[in-house]
């Protein structure tokens, strides 16, 4: 059986909910605060063409919650 999944540039709608779970989890696997996603990143977000798909959008979620100044 074939299973198609539409790409994440395709399915724009699921980025911030994507972003925003990834942050949570992300933050609990490092001990931190998680960070909250302004509007403006989360348009930025839903603008961008995935080309790395799932796993960049999640990259990217740790690297702003890892590069973010302030509380660890």
């Amino acid at each position: 059986m074939r299973i198609e999944v539409p790409r994440l540039c395709e399915r724009r709608g699921d980025v911030a909910e994507l972003a925003e779970r990834f942050m949570s989890d992300l933050a609990r696997e490092y001990g931190r605060e998680p960070r909250k996603l302004s509007a403006e990143t989360l348009v930025a977000l839903r603008a961008w063409d995935w080309p790395g798909e799932v796993r960049e959008l999640r990259n990217l979620v740790e690297r702003l919650l890892l590069g973010a100044p302030g509380r660890s």
